[in-house]
């Protein structure tokens, strides 16, 4: 078998196996399709780059260039998001800028295309043990005016240090996502406000 006329690969037998400079790739499920793909024999590591080197009918394949994405962000590849038969029949939550919740039925089809983006970076921030009150005992209420607010989060960071203030924040905006939303969105825009305030870095939310 020249060079030149070699495939990345060819059927298996299972009397004779595969050909000189071929390897058995085995038989698999496809996660996305279901569909059973059978064993194939495939080129070696060290014929398959020969082989490509060797070939100039093929146009070289050039990579796409990756997508640039703002500070802050990284970008995510496009893929197929697979729904299991639970979501499908009861659906999954999807919340909104606006501090709605909508249930979103995913169609009879069980796999849709998400699409390539930039998407921000996610940060860590340690979870704290909520006390009743810790807030409220110094003013704090989501339901008050944002002036109200701030003012007695200034008191509280006296109290908890500012780190401390925006960890408390954002360990109750993480709870009241489903139950309370509106609540959820007061406690995260307070919990940015917070943070530019007092200047606080992801070095302090480590402690």
């Amino acid at each position: 078998m020249g060079s030149q006329t070699r495939k990345a690969s060819v059927p298996y037998n299972p009397f004779t196996g595969c050909p000189k400079e071929y390897k058995k790739r085995g038989a698999y499920t496809h996660k996305v399709s279901g569909r059973r793909i059978p064993a194939l024999c495939i080129l070696k590591k060290g014929d398959t780059q020969r082989s490509r080197s060797s070939s100039r009918s093929a146009p070289a394949a050039v990579a796409a260039p990756a997508k640039k994405c703002p500070a802050g962000y990284i970008y995510r590849k496009g893929y197929a998001r697979k729904f299991r038969q639970s979501i499908r029949r009861k659906g999954y939550s999807v919340h909104r800028k606006n501090g709605r919740t909508y249930r979103i039925f995913p169609k009879k089809s069980n796999t849709v295309e998400v699409k390539s983006a930039c998407v921000k970076v996610g940060e860590h921030i340690p979870q704290v043990e909520l006390r009743r009150g810790q807030l409220q005992a110094h003013g704090y209420q989501y339901r008050q005016s944002e002036e109200f607010r701030r003012a007695a989060l200034k008191k509280a960071a006296q109290q908890y240090t500012p780190a401390g203030v925006y960890k408390i924040l954002r360990t109750a905006a993480r709870m009241a996502r489903k139950e309370k939303p509106v609540a959820a969105k007061v406690f995260t825009s307070d919990a940015d406000w917070l943070r530019g305030e007092y200047a606080i870095t992801s070095s302090l939310l480590k402690d």
